[in-house]
Order: C-alpha cells, then sequence, then structure tokens
C-alpha cells in the first residue's frame, strides 16, 4: 500500500463551481480512495470534511452583489487573525502528509507543501484584475514561493512563465493540464430541444461563448466583430453570452445591452450546471477571444461537445486546443469577424472541427490529471 498521505485545502469547493473550484473538486473526488493514496483529509477553512460532495450545498443562483460583496471588515480582521493558527493547530499532528493547496495560497502548515499556481495573469496583466487583488496577491507570492516545495500549473505556457519570472528551479514547477467532464459531450436534437426551448434557443442557431464578463475576456471586440456581420446572418444566428458580471464590466454590459436591444444578442448570464452541457452541444460554433488564459477550460468543453472552435492565440490557449480550431488575433477586430463569418458560413469546416475538437477532448481526463498530480506528489515522498 503507499505511503502517500496528501492533506487537501478545499476552499474552493462551493456552487457554482468556478474553474479552480472545479479542479479543487474533481482532485478531491479522485484523490479520495485512490489506490496510490494512503489517506486523505480535505480540509475547509478551518475544519475536516469528509466528502467534498457535503461542500456543494444548496444552491441559490448567485447576483453579481452577492458575488462580489465583501465580508464585514471585522469578520476580515478576525478571519485573517485567527484562521492561519488554527490551520497550524489542525495540521499539527499530521506533519508526515503533504498539505496542497489548489488554488495558490499556501498557510504556514508543518509538513511539505504544494501550490497550484494556475497563471500569473496577476502580475503579467495587472489590468485584467481589480488593484485589491492585484496587491494582494502581490503580498501572498512571497509566502507561497517560500513555503512551496513544488507548484503545480496547468499548462506549460503558466510553467514557462512562472520558471522565468520567479526564477524558480524547472524541476520544481510540473504542468499538468486540467480535464473536461464526461457531461460535456455531442447530443441529439431530441436530447437538447427540451434544454434550449427554456432559453428561447434552438438547436444549431446561435454562436456561444462562456466566460465571467470581464475586461481579460475581450468581450467588448468579440460583441464588435459579430456586430459587423452581415445582418441577416447575425440575426439568424445570435451570439449567446453565459457568465457572471464580474470587475469592470460596466462598459461590456452596455454593448450587451445594445445587441440585446437590436435582437442578436443573447446574455443569459447564469446558467445552471445541469443545463451548460447542452447549451454547449446545441451552438453551431464556440468563440473565445481571451486576452490570456493560463488553461482555457471553455475551449475544452466546446470541442468535447462537439462544437467548432475559434480562439485566440494569446497565451495557453493555441497549446490547449492544438491543431483542432481556428485562431485568431484577439486584438484585431477583423481577425475575430472575418474567422467567425467564415466558419459560420462553411459547413464542411465546420464538420472536420468537430471531428478534431472530439478527438483533442478525448486527451483530457480527470482521471488523467489526477495521476500526474499524484505522480508529482510522489517527487517529495
Amino acid at each position: 500500500m503507499s505511503s502517500l498521505k496528501v492533506i487537501l485545502a478545499t476552499d474552493a469547493i462551493r456552487r457554482p463551481l468556478t474553474g479552480i473550484g472545479r479542479y479543487a473538486y474533481e482532485l478531491a473526488k479522485g484523490l479520495q480512495n485512490h489506490p496510490d493514496v494512503a489517506d486523505l483529509k480535505l480540509l475547509h477553512r478551518i475544519r475536516w470534511c469528509s466528502h467534498p460532495d457535503d461542500l456543494m450545498g444548496v444552491l441559490t443562483p448567485p447576483s453579481a452583489a452577492t458575488l462580489h460583496r465583501p465580508n464585514h471588515p471585522l469578520i476580515q480582521t478576525l478571519g485573517r487573525t485567527l484562521a492561519p493558527p488554527i490551520k497550524w493547530l489542525r495540521c499539527l499532528p499530521f506533519k508526515d502528509y503533504l498539505y496542497h493547496s489548489p488554488n495558490y495560497a499556501l498557510p504556514l502548515v508543518p509538513g511539505r507543501c504544494v501550490s497550484t499556481i494556475h497563471d500569473l495573469s496577476v502580475i503579467r496583466h495587472p489590468e485584467f484584475h481589480p488593484k485589491e487583488r492585484v496587491d494582494h496577491m502581490n503580498r501572498l507570492f512571497p509566502s507561497i514561493l517560500r513555503r512551496g516545495d513544488l507548484f503545480l500549473t496547468d499548462s506549460d505556457f503558466s510553467r514557462t512563465e512562472i520558471i522565468d519570472y520567479f526564477k524558480i528551479e524547472p524541476d520544481r514547477v510540473v504542468a499538468i493540464p486540467l480535464g473536461v467532464d464526461a457531461s460535456f459531450q455531442p447530443q441529439a436534437q431530441a436530447q437538447l430541444e427540451p434544454v434550449l426551448a427554456t432559453y428561447g434557443l434552438r438547436p444549431q442557431g446561435y454562436s456561444l461563448s462562456v466566460g465571467t464578463i470581464e475586461p481579460r475576456k475581450n468581450l467588448e471586440r468579440l460583441i464588435e466583430a459579430y456586430q459587423s456581420l452581415p445582418k441577416t446572418l447575425r440575426n439568424d444566428i445570435p451570439l449567446v453570452l453565459v457568465g457572471f458580471e464580474g470587475w469592470n464590466s460596466e462598459a461590456i454590459h452596455q454593448k450587451i445591452r445594445e445587441g440585446q436591444k437590436e435582437g442578436w444578442l443573447v446574455y443569459l448570464s447564469y446558467v445552471p450546471e445541469e443545463d451548460l452541457p447542452a447549451i454547449y452541444a446545441g451552438a453551431k460554433v464556440f468563440a473565445c477571444a481571451s486576452l490570456y488564459e493560463g488553461f482555457g477550460l471553455p475551449v475544452l468543453e466546446a470541442m468535447a461537445s462537439g462544437v467548432p472552435v475559434i480562439t485566440s492565440k494569446a497565451a495557453s490557449l493555441k497549446e490547449v486546443a492544438g491543431d483542432s480550431a481556428r485562431f485568431i488575433d484577439p486584438y484585431d477586430l477583423e481577425s475575430i469577424r472575418s474567422n467567425i463569418h467564415a466558419l459560420l458560413e462553411q459547413g464542411d469546416e465546420q464538420k472536420a472541427l468537430r471531428q478534431k475538437g472530439l478527438q483533442r477532448a478525448a486527451q483530457f481526463t480527470w482521471a488523467n490529471t489526477v495521476h500526474e498530480t499524484i505522480s508529482a506528489y510522489q517527487r517529495l515522498v
């Protein structure tokens, strides 16, 4: 039996699952009862929990206000003051366990530590984040680098950035790709219609983009590019946006409102997890014009759903999509417009990209992510 014993931080696991929350949840599920793991303990803030599903709770669809409402300053201060010593005491009896934070921050704990640094967007592109987040992460990184024995990240692109920027020894940084859930798969029209009808959509009758409404996602250019398509085309195949309202999104929402008023844009905001696979699978084209991604999970989810993908050349996205997508220059409006226009009208290319995308997505599974994570842990045992 393996001697590998792990404490996994699960603070990021809460509904609705974001990209990091999904990663932490899949790790927790995969590590539990894995033959190579002698014991797994899940630490959620300052308490132990027995199973990641216990953390999901009952979901109330969040609004932008509830998503971004800060805690009372007194609660924040108490949390910052009391949580670190309580975590230390919780972990003290388990000095022979590896502590893994799947979301950057590493508390002071007695055992060896692993941190997943998903990307360096806060450092490389501080303009994409609120100042408070940038300041917080700049304060946090020195302690992460000091306490971490091993660092995981989602792509070779991010691995190179981390090594180059922080001057870390290359063998201390391991790139482990994310996976895609089996619920994202092609679906027959009869399966799609009941779900899509609740949103006023029809199979193969819309283009799709999924992601938080914020500047990094480059949605202003995507919307402008779509607006410049021939009127009959954009009215017949509207652009559907799915994503929570994020930081600094007022200008984007103004463009969304204009597109909605003209009838060629649909904004769904929050979509329940159980409906999302059908919304992906029903799209004619998936578009991701993001300016920076450490991985780009929605691109993978679209390919797994059998949807032809147009995506940015930026950051890790070309690495994830391989040769299975059309690539755009995210800063060039004409590049975005012309590629969307061409793919919407070229049935043969749509068919080819669907097939390539399915084959590409099949290479990314959460089981592989867990397996490679365990292999990385073994370096420290």
